[in-house]
């Protein structure tokens, strides 16, 4: 954990995989996965994580405490590999979780998933072409990932598209045209 701290992240993840190969005790070998598998989702390294996840069948761990992780994971990985259904499933079974404030208060990770969540479940909303919803939980992003030109410019096609069914094509063709200056090689 100090070597996290003191922001040496090869050295951890080595020292996690030690913790990993040669403990046998349940809340070691727990934490040394879940620091691990929040060290991937922290560089948005999902696939990463997933395989740490893979692992868990093979190792003796507290899989409750863990399965919010686990989820979310999950969830973002069927996002990116365009399964939205299912990634919306997952998502917001770990969106309730989070809601459970005994949960919360006993998870480490729980921050970390509240400030990344609504960020793809947003997105797994748009892709699903569920804009309301989507719009709501764009709405809930925080910085950093709300200041990113990609979120901007998801957030303004899915204010756009819904001005668009209100009949609101003025508006619509402005908000597209504000998406358009945050990427604008996309449009």
């Amino acid at each position: 954990m100090l070597l996290l701290q003191k922001g040496e992240t090869q050295s951890a993840t080595v020292y996690f995989e030690e913790a990993l190969r040669l403990n046998n005790v349940q809340l070691a070998v727990t934490r040394s996965l879940e620091e691990l598998i929040k060290i991937h989702i922290k560089i948005k390294d999902f696939y990463q994580a997933a395989f740490q996840i893979s692992r868990a069948s093979h190792l003796n761990l507290n899989r409750p405490y863990l399965q919010g992780i686990f989820d979310f994971v999950e969830g973002v990985v069927d996002s990116i590999k365009k399964r939205y259904k299912d990634s919306l499933e997952k998502l917001k079974r770990v969106l309730e979780l989070l809601s459970n404030k005994d949960h919360s208060k006993n998870c480490s990770y729980s921050q970390l998933i509240q400030d990344n969540i609504h960020l793809y479940l947003g997105y797994s909303y748009f892709c699903s072409q569920q804009y309301k919803q989507a719009l709501l939980h764009y709405n809930k992003v925080g910085p950093p990932h709300s200041e990113t030109p990609s979120f901007q410019y998801n957030k303004c096609l899915c204010e756009g598209i819904l001005k668009h069914s209100e009949q609101k094509f003025a508006e619509a063709a402005s908000t597209f045209e504000e998406a358009k200056k945050h990427m604008p090689n996309r449009v």
